[in-house]
């Protein structure tokens, strides 16, 4: 069976329009963006696209990328540099949180104690503690979040949870995970990179991180210093960590063990080369490969049962059984798109119902949580066991 793009863009399609027309009889949901670089400005520009949302006020504290998604998302909303003052406006519904890592639970916190209802960007965390301090700040709140695990959205994905769950893989031994990407390019480009030094508020963009002097590469390539981020661990393997928990129903791995280096990017201090294994309690193992240099099968996850294996990513999905003949030809085909919309309209209908996001609180610390033990075995060269 071959279920193509065509004709899943054309049954999402009609779900979508069908979605927006129910959501669209009620009020417009008023958004605010904060920390509009790339992928915030993108996620912002999603909810506006529904048709459901007015995106009215935006905040960063590099007011070239603030001028940039103002000129993207709305010319007439407001535009603040201190994210409090945006959290202080009333009419102000929900915000979308993209900003660096180290950021991620301050904002979200002071968001929902200003009764925003929050897209914050994965990973939720930057740091165990952080987790454990936010699931309890959670306990009895109204608020809701959604994490930027779009997998858990996204239609490749779905479909793998419907096989594994209905027993059509088997027992599951094995399920391999690798990403080859990382941050090569920027550094190689980072003498023409145009960064403007007069136009930001360094001290505000640290926060909560040591205080350092103004740096062209911290700025560009954040998610490489362990201050604000946690390298391709926590950027990259993280989303394949997340989805694999939500497949597998399984969040909490027993043993741990992981290596990295900086081969390609030395000047960085997150490693551009991991290799990281993992058991987990329902006795399969995990196994993530990343590097910057890409190459066949970069790019996706493997499951290995009993009865059959699946390959797949956001865009594809094949589907093979054990047996005779089960080699010759791929059982089911697939193609779809990343599930970044999809998600969005998820948190819009939370947001109209009640109900709790697909990527929560809980979900997300605990893939979160993955990645900083992984780094922990990497810095420290030791197993990492619970």
């Amino acid at each position: 069976m071959t279920i193509n793009r065509r004709t899943w863009m054309t049954a999402t399609a009609v779900s979508a329009i069908s979605y927006g027309r129910i959501l669209g009889a009620n009020e417009r949901i008023r958004i605010g963006l904060i920390g509009s670089g790339n992928r915030g400005t993108y996620v912002t520009g999603l909810f506006k696209e529904t048709g459901q949302c007015d995106v009215v006020a935006l905040c960063d504290v590099y007011t070239s990328n603030l001028e940039k998604a103002r000129q993207q998302l709305n010319p007439d909303a407001k535009s603040y540099i201190d994210y409090q003052e945006l959290l202080a406006e009333t009419d102000i519904q929900a915000v979308v949180i993209g900003s660096p890592d180290h950021w991620h639970v301050p904002m979200t916190m002071d968001a929902m104690k200003a009764g925003k209802d929050v897209y914050v960007e994965k990973p939720l965390t930057h740091n165990i503690d952080e987790g454990r301090k936010l699931v309890s700040f959670i306990k009895g709140r109204r608020e809701l979040v959604q994490v930027g695990y779009q997998q858990r959205n996204t239609p490749t994905f779905e479909r793998v949870k419907e096989l594994v769950a209905g027993g059509k893989l088997g027992d599951i031994t094995l399920v391999q995970a690798s990403w080859h990407s990382g941050q090569l390019g920027a550094v190689q480009r980072m003498e023409s990179f145009d960064f403007k030094a007069d136009n930001i508020d360094w001290k505000r963009w640290l926060g909560p991180a040591p205080s350092r002097p103004i740096d062209k590469a911290r700025f560009r390539v954040w998610r490489y210093f362990w201050d604000y981020g946690g390298g391709s661990v926590t950027d990259l393997m993280s989303h394949w960590v997340d989805a694999i928990h939500w497949i597998m129903d399984d969040d909490t791995p027993t043993h741990l063990s992981a290596f990295g280096d900086s081969v390609a990017t030395p000047e960085l201090e997150c490693p551009d080369t991991v290799i990281a294994n993992m058991h987990y309690p329902k006795r399969h193992l995990l196994a993530f490969r990343n590097t910057v240099f890409g190459g066949k099968d970069s790019y996706g996850v493997a499951i290995h049962g009993s009865k059959g294996w699946v390959q797949f990513n956001r865009q594809n999905l094949v589907l093979w059984y054990s047996g005779e003949g089960g080699r010759n030809a791929p059982a089911l085909q697939m193609n779809d798109i990343d599930g970044t919309p999809y998600h969005v309209l998820d948190f819009l209908d939370c947001i109209r119902t009640r109900r709790q996001p697909r990527s929560d609180v809980q979900s997300a610390v605990k893939s979160a949580e993955v990645g900083h033990r992984t780094n922990h075995a990497i810095r420290t060269k030791q197993m990492s066991t619970v």
